[in-house]
């Protein structure tokens, strides 16, 4: 490798670590919801309705927002898990999809803790 090629390899990883930590403080504090996929990490205001077609390996998850909730509406993937997962709306609730490889978290503050969560952290 060339000393240009360490340059651009550089330059590449500050401007992925700078965007990354703008859209994180710029995004703080609001509910989001957080999709990451193969193709890449995508995030989205609860607060907007917006349908999201999202690609995978098996072909296209489509989720939706919805009165400030998300859920999946349709995957490709052979049990459907994600489907009968439901509609989720709060802070450190997610959905996933792993044959197809997307995941979906509710992020922002005010996160809920059950009491599952509470006694296995004690």
């Amino acid at each position: 490798m060339k000393i240009f090629d360490w340059v651009i390899i550089v330059i590449s990883l500050m401007v992925v670590g700078l965007s990354f930590f703008t859209t994180l403080h710029a995004l703080e504090g609001a509910t989001q919801v957080r999709i990451t996929a193969e193709s890449g990490t995508f995030v989205y205001s609860l607060n907007k309705d917006k349908t999201i077609t999202i690609s995978g390996p098996l072909g296209m998850t489509h989720i939706f927002i919805r009165d400030q909730r998300v859920w999946v509406k349709d995957s490709p993937c052979p049990n459907g898990i994600c489907m009968a997962q439901g509609k989720v709306q709060n802070p450190g609730e997610w959905i996933a999809c792993l044959p197809n490889r997307v995941f979906i978290i509710i992020t922002g503050e005010n996160q809920q803790i059950d009491a599952i969560t509470y006694t296995k952290t004690k």
